[in-house]
């Protein structure tokens, strides 16, 4: 979803943002260098990284528009790290004159001195960097700004030096590729990096990298840059094009550009440059720097240009619907009623007040929810185990009695339905986990739910096995998990697509507990959870945590009887706790945003002790 504003406000906003270096919100500068690359990123905290410095010549380096003269208008004060993507003029020309002004207080990044070039740029950056301070990046670092904040910035090198591929490599096929993680927001930045057809160092970095919200486009916009397999990957919404205006090379090209449009993304670009034209509404011409704001958890995050601001759904907040049937983004409390066949929910945006009754439905129906139509709303889904079909009532259509999907699919006894989005299409997939010999079957809702387009995965499986999901690796895919219970603990299985369906294996928990997962964090990974009906204390393990024995939360709450149930009832990006009594029919909320404190929750009464919960 895109949001366009401008008002004086807006441009007030900016001019004060622009006039200090943290404002509490990432910050991401993509400075007009012409033709050549230069980003700053300033955390929250104010801590700061430059990607490039822009071509070399006097007045790109120390002129009235120069680089040094736009990072002292922005508010910049140090330097924490230099990050040189790779070695060419555009890219580090004026390394010299902002290390000069700006001496580096952390680690100069770079790619090291394999096969390094015999230029005065080259030799100009290494005297300009203190060699206890230049670093040469591998595959699979991290860099953080803000490490021991609430909410820190993680840069992931995801590609380096072609990341090991074969034969004699460019100085562009060596680009450093930065992924950065922010909350629910993405963004990737890969130097020059190209996808040419004998060495599409893009295909080989694509695997390595995930879907972002903000791609700088690569090479400039260059013919063999933005691979098709690259942008299947990377697929962002918004792409920021850095070029000069005039520039000898005639970019952008016209093939990196369909490219970038064929996936729906909207381009910013710095000039006009001096290539294919600028086409409405895919591309927008800033004329100067372009900067991405975002708040934490960053559900959604602002371009500004010119004085006009432009604001984005996050992927992960557009997809993610907790529950959320009125689009507040807050969960709502719901039941299904078996003997009546009826669905409940009490609105968030009424303060869990106001119930919604919707009929439909009969009695040994499995109440689920979900978004199939991805339009960002959850849709309810009965599945009716007796005969193996799923029914589905769009939110999009008002969950009318005649507006609904039926699919005729399943039927196993032990069967059970587990939802998800396992493509990362932005709907939901219908997927059964089955009991008798641990497979997940799955129908993709991007072929169609047919017969003939589902993915059998697993196997191996026993019969006492608790099937739960998750991203636990946060790439946008559903994740599979089963729980064992066995020999008075549980043993968690965990299947990450993105790792080649790899499982791992996290022995934590009593055999009694119940497992759930959710983020309770706010990192976008799911974590691992379990609740004791003994004792009603929910332990939470933290995937921030690597899931290590040492980082878990302890909270005593609830009594033997009560349901947990996971959802994010204040908005805040973070799931809550809450337990379901049917006895009382009584919700007990316990807000992420207070702590998970015993004295700051909500009690909701409402329901009957046949209540099924809807999950």
């Amino acid at each position: 979803m895109r949001i366009i504003g401008f008002t004086a406000f807006t441009l007030l906003c900016y001019a004060v943002a622009a006039s200090a270096q943290a404002n509490g919100h990432l910050q991401i500068h993509y400075l007009n260098v012409g033709q050549g690359d230069a980003t700053l990123i300033i955390s929250p905290l104010g801590e700061t990284m430059l990607i490039d410095s822009g071509p070399f010549s006097a007045s790109n380096c120390a002129g009235p528009t120069g680089i040094v003269t736009q990072l002292t208008a922005i508010g910049l004060t140090h330097l924490d790290y230099h990050v040189a993507s790779h070695y060419d003029d555009d890219h580090i020309g004026c390394s010299d004159h902002v290390l000069a002004r700006w001496p580096v207080q952390r680690k100069a990044l770079d790619r090291g001195t394999l096969n390094p070039p015999s230029t005065q740029t080259y030799t100009r950056y290494v005297d300009a960097v203190p060699a206890i301070q230049r670093h040469a990046t591998e595959f699979g670092q991290d860099f953080w700004l803000d490490e021991m904040a609430a909410a820190p910035v993680r840069l992931e090198v995801v590609g380096v030096n072609g990341n090991g591929a074969m034969g004699s490599l460019t100085e562009r096929d060596r680009s450093i590729v930065l992924a950065l993680h922010f909350g629910r927001f993405d963004a990737v930045f890969g130097g020059d990096l190209t996808g040419d057809a004998v060495h599409d160092i893009e295909g080989v970095v694509a695997p390595t990298t995930r879907e972002s919200e903000v791609y700088k486009v690569h090479d400039h916009g260059g013919a063999t840059s933005s691979s098709g397999t690259w942008m299947a990957v990377v697929h962002p919404k918004v792409a920021i094009l850095s070029v000069g205006n005039p520039n000898a090379l005639a970019q952008p090209t016209q093939a990196a550009l369909d490219r970038i449009r064929a996936v729906g993304a909207i381009t910013y670009w710095t000039t006009a440059g001096s290539g294919a034209p600028a086409q409405a509404p895919y591309d927008i011409v800033a004329n100067g720097t372009v900067s991405i704001d975002a708040a934490f958890p960053a559900l959604e995050f602002t371009v500004t240009h010119e004085g006009m601001s432009d604001t984005y759904m996050s992927w992960d907040s557009e997809r993610e619907t907790r529950q959320d049937y009125e689009n507040d983004e807050k969960t709502e409390v719901a039941v299904f009623r078996p003997s009546s066949g009826s669905w409940f929910f009490l609105a968030s945006s009424f303060g869990y007040t106001a119930s919604a009754h919707h009929s439909w439905g009969i009695e040994g129906d499995i109440p689920l929810s979900a978004d199939f139509d991805g339009d960002g709303l959850s849709d309810l889904v009965a599945y009716r185990p007796s005969v193996g079909t799923w029914f589905i009532a769009y939110s999009s259509l008002g969950w009318s009695v005649t507006n609904y999907g039926v699919f005729h699919w399943g039927g196993f006894p032990d069967d059970v339905p587990m939802p998800g989005d396992y493509d990362a299409d932005g709907k939901a997939d219908i997927a059964l986990y089955r009991r008798s010999n641990g497979t997940w079957v799955i129908r993709f809702s991007s072929l169609g739910y047919s017969a003939s387009a589902y993915g059998s995965f697993g196997g191996g499986g026993t019969p006492g096995d608790i099937p739960l999901t998750g991203d636990f690796d946060a790439d946008g895919r559903t994740d599979r998990v089963i729980v064992r219970p066995a020999h008075g603990t549980r043993t968690w299985f965990v299947a990450t697509l993105s790792g080649g369906q790899q499982n791992y294996a996290y022995q934590w928990g009593a055999e009694t507990d119940l497992p759930v997962s959710g983020d309770f964090d706010g990192d976008t990974q799911t974590d691992l959870a379990v609740y004791r009906p003994s004792t009603g204390a929910w332990y939470i393990r933290f995937s921030s945590q690597a899931y290590s024995y040492s980082g878990y939360a302890s909270i005593e709450w609830g009594q033997p009887g009560d349901q947990p149930t996971i959802g994010d009832f204040d908005g805040d990006g973070k799931s809550e706790i809450t337990v379901y009594r049917p006895s009382t029919g009584q919700w007990f909320v316990l807000f992420s945003s207070q702590g998970y404190s015993a004295s700051s929750y909500g009690v909701y009464q409402w329901g009957t002790p046949d209540d099924t919960l809807i999950k």
